[in-house]
Formats: structure tokens, sequence, C-alpha cells
């Protein structure tokens, strides 16, 4: 018995190796006691203990309305996602037509500009309020949307737009056959990623315009006080709200749009 527990163990190291999910989710779990001890006995004093935090998780959830700034957050992630996965899949489809294939790649080179450039020339567009955000949002998300994707595209083999012109399509039916439906796959990973990016930026974009709620300005309003434990309670239910939403599109609705990924996947 022994034994057959420490080679499991063994393989759950091993590189490539075919193990169960329960092995998988045992590691997790120990994975996590170890975070949670560190983070416990931990002698740095600027971080607040897990106790500290859930009680000002509470405390947030009780008084400052904790839910509501997430739910005002959420929707603007989603607004922001949905309006930049139409134009970047828009424009990273269109890459293969030459006339827009070098402002794709301009349009790449935008994620090297600093947020604040964005902010800049969007309050002198946009003013502020809800358009700013959303806008700083599906800027931030869009320049790295269309790199990827488009480099999704470029990487497709040859051999598939021959195999499907040799089947009598058109030139926009091959685009629709072997760009649109063959990486919708890669097109919702991407959109999973940028999800996440959204959450990166959103704490920026709410703090240029406070007066709609959201969880970046009761962040600000909490660092403003040096409320240390609520800042790593609004951190930690951020970071369990954004993994729920990255787990959604990037393996449920991945899964039930295309059922054909788990056949590919070596490591399920």
């Amino acid at each position: 018995m022994l034994k057959k527990f420490v080679q499991r163990f063994i393989d759950v190291f091993t590189p490539n190796k075919d193990v169960s999910k329960r092995d998988v989710r045992i590691a997790a779990g120990v994975l996590g006691l170890l975070i949670l001890l560190t983070w416990q006995f931990s002698t740095m004093k600027f971080l607040p203990k897990p106790l500290e935090t859930i009680h000002a998780l509470i405390r947030l959830w009780t008084e400052e309305n904790l839910a509501g700034h997430m739910w005002v957050s959420f929707k603007l992630n989603l607004h922001a996602l949905a309006i930049t996965t139409v134009i970047s899949l828009g424009l990273s489809y269109l890459s293969v037509v030459p006339a827009v294939r070098p402002l794709v790649g301009v349009i790449g080179t935008m994620r090297f500009f600093s947020l604040n450039g964005y902010i800049f020339f969007l309050m002198q567009a946009i003013g502020g309020g809800y358009g700013l955000k959303l806008w700083l949002l599906v800027i931030s998300m869009g320049v790295y949307f269309v790199t990827h994707m488009s480099h999704e595209i470029a990487s497709i083999p040859q051999t598939e737009y021959d195999h499907a012109r040799t089947l009598g399509m058109s030139e926009w039916e091959v685009i629709l056959e072997v760009v649109v439906i063959g990486k919708l796959d890669k097109a919702i990973e991407c959109m999973g990623q940028n999800a996440a990016m959204g959450w990166a930026v959103i704490t920026i974009a709410e703090g240029l315009s406070r007066s709609e709620g959201g969880i970046g300005a009761l962040f600000l309003n909490e660092d403003k006080h040096f409320n240390i434990d609520a800042v790593a309670a609004i951190y930690l239910f951020q970071f369990l709200v954004s993994l729920v939403q990255d787990k959604f599109i990037r393996v449920f609705l991945k899964n039930k749009i295309c059922p054909y990924i788990k056949l590919m996947m070596e490591r399920r």
C-alpha cells in the first residue's frame, strides 16, 4: 500500500505522466494547504493573516456592499469583453486579406504603449464616466487579442487551405471553414485570457471615475485609508470571481462549443 502511494506521488511530479484526476486534485489540495500555511505563519508584517482577511471580507460584504460593487465591475468586464471580441476577431479574420494585414500589425504594436497615453487621449475624445472606463478596457484587451489571434491564424498550415480548395470552396468559404470555424477553440481561449486582462486593468479604469462604484473604486477607497486587510479581501474576492469566469469560458464554454478539443489534448 505504501509502495503504491509513493509511486503515485512520484508520478504526479513526472513530466507528461498519465495520472488520474483524483491524484491531480490531491496534489492541488496539498499545494493549497502549503500556501495557506505559508500565509498564516509569514513574518511579513504588512501581510494580513487569513482570519483577518476573512473578517474584512465579511465587513465589506455587510457594510460596504461588496457584492454590488463586484456586480458593477463584472458587467463592465463583460461589456468590454463583448466589444473587444467582436472587433478583434473581425480584424484577426481579415488579416488574411493583404490590404488589412498592415493595420493588424500596427494594432499589435500598440501593446507597447503606456496606459497613461491611452487615458489622456480617451479623456480628450470621450470625457469621463462609463465610456472612459469601457474603452480603456477595450483597448487594453484588444491589442493583445488581435496580436494573439492573428498569430494563430498565420500559423495555419497551407495544406488546410489547399484541402478546402480541393473541395470546391471559394476563397471566402475557405476562410469561413479553415479560419473562423477551424480556429474557434483558439478564439474562445483568447477571449478567456483577455477577460483576465480586463480584471487586471479594471482597478485603474474604475479609479478614473468612481461615481458608479465598482470593485476598483472600493479598492482605492480602502487603500486610501490603509486598510490592508480590506485590500487583501478585495483582491481575494476579485481573484475568485475572475477564476470562476475564466473556468466558465476556457473550460465549460470551449468544451460545449468545441467538444473535439478533448480528443486533441494529451493531458485531460
